[in-house]
């Protein structure tokens, strides 16, 4: 029998491990005030979760008790601002509505859409528990977790241009650490880490985009700081939508995420993954993960976009290949264009296989 839990952390965010131990490979993290569906409670202290990713927490981190919210706090407007995405409203020409924690003018103005379609009163508030009521039965809201979500995550920049390569090693290593990921300090250890720049899976008439920057980080015999860059993408392009689209022209991948019987497209969610080399029939040389279980965002609504509310499923084929120079070739890899990919490649292994390699993907521009 399943039973709930808040998730009530000194110091937030709480990892979710794929075992019941310290040492076991974190899957996700949650924010506090998060509800996770608990399947079991085991007697070491840890407790398996199914929702909203499966995995184990620790007891001492999560409650039986909801943390006190209040009606009124700027969460409550961001809860709203979430179920709005989640039940498809949004701003003309825009993808989704941002998480601002404000009844600003773009929110008013798609709460009385979405009140008006309801047959409610048009008043573009929410002081009618009928507004919220239609929201959390809305058909395409599949898996909504009644939680305060924070508002938008300050985005982290990637280093500047004029610094050495030394500074930006100092840089981005202080970004991998801060952001949940182990570093390798070890001679020739290369350490992976990618700044993306949100992009619809719709971007360039379905083609994607080598928008985002991927920097290798590493210390070579001399003990000298490396920290290459790279021009990279870190997301699915709508080409290998499940689709009627003509400009969905590649094969159909994806994984059916809410048993609609559409494959939906993946993403690898921010966070820490590591991986290892290997050799494709398909791609040549690519990097695989060490683990079956990265953490992956469906897109169970095809708008391209991928969203707090939408279910995560872990996957084992999120690699790293060579792109075409036309389009990124990505149904959720990370892909480079061909001359970059193999510059990238021949920097990562110019000592040898650099065996385990820490990948670490941050937010640098939302949509």
């Amino acid at each position: 029998m399943s039973f709930l839990l808040y998730i009530q952390d000194s110091e937030p965010p709480t990892n979710v491990r794929s075992a019941p131990s310290a040492n076991s490979q974190i899957l996700g993290r949650l924010d506090n005030k998060t509800l996770v569906t608990a399947k079991q409670a085991l007697n070491n202290g840890w407790v398996e979760i199914e929702k909203p990713i499966w995995g184990y927490i620790h007891s001492r981190l999560a409650q039986p008790k909801p943390p006190k919210i209040y009606r009124d706090t700027i969460g409550s407007i961001a809860v709203w601002q979430h179920l709005l995405n989640g039940c498809g409203y949004h701003p003309n020409n825009h993808p989704k509505l941002m998480i601002t924690g404000k009844f600003d003018e773009e929110t008013t103005a798609v709460t009385k859409k979405f009140q008006r379609d309801m047959g409610l009163q048009e008043t573009g508030n929410l002081s009618d528990l009928r507004t919220w009521q239609k929201a959390f039965e809305h058909t395409k809201l599949r898996s909504w977790l009644p939680v305060e979500p924070p508002c938008i995550r300050a985005n982290v920049e990637p280093p500047a241009n004029h610094l050495t390569q030394a500074e930006k090693y100092d840089y981005c290593r202080q970004v991998i650490l801060s952001h949940g990921g182990i570093f390798r300090d070890g001679v020739n250890k290369r350490n992976l880490l990618s700044f993306r720049k949100e992009t619809s899976t719709k971007a360039n008439d379905w083609k994607g985009l080598y928008d985002d920057l991927t920097f290798m980080l590493w210390k070579d015999g001399n003990g000298n700081k490396r920290c290459l860059q790279y021009s990279s993408n870190t997301e699915p392009s709508s080409w290998y939508e499940h689709s009627n689209d003509p400009r969905a022209q590649g094969s159909i991948f994806g994984r059916d995420a809410n048993g609609d019987g559409r494959k939906d497209l993946g993403c690898l969610k921010e966070g820490y993954y590591e991986y290892k080399t290997s050799f494709s029939q398909n791609f040549g040389n690519i990097l695989v993960p060490t683990a079956y279980a990265t953490t992956v965002i469906r897109d169970i609504d095809h708008d391209g976009v991928f969203e707090a509310h939408e279910p995560m499923l872990g996957a084992s084929d999120m690699l790293f290949h060579a792109g075409l120079n036309w389009r990124t070739g990505s149904a959720g890899c990370q892909t480079m264009k061909p001359d970059e990919y193999a510059r990238f490649w021949n920097e990562l292994t110019s000592n040898g296989d650099p065996g385990t390699i820490g990948y670490t993907i941050v937010r640098w521009r939302s949509l």
